[in-house]
């Protein structure tokens, strides 16, 4: 029982920052353009992950640099482009 409480009470944690995040990026497209907050974003997450790269083989880097460069950063920005001009209220999933 002990680690079923811990699984819902991590599930509700990340429910809490996924939904917040909607309300931030509109926010913070107000002040910088959709391509500058999404680097900001993607350098934070490169940070908080770089602990992690350490074992990865070469050929796994190049992989997921390649695989999640052009598509994931593409689409990042199509999404923040799309949250400049929408309400969060309408960005949040139901």
């Amino acid at each position: 029982m002990h680690r079923h409480l811990h699984g819902i009470l991590a599930l509700l944690l990340v429910t809490l920052v996924w939904g917040t995040t909607f309300p931030a990026m509109k926010d913070l497209t107000g002040h910088f353009s959709a391509v500058w907050s999404i680097l900001v974003r993607f350098a934070v997450a490169a940070l908080l992950l770089s602990p992690f790269l350490w074992r990865a083989r070469a050929a796994d880097l190049r992989s997921g640099a390649i695989l999640g460069g052009l598509p994931l950063i593409s689409g990042m920005i199509v999404s923040q482009w799309n949250s400049e001009r929408r309400p969060a209220a309408a960005l949040a999933p139901e």
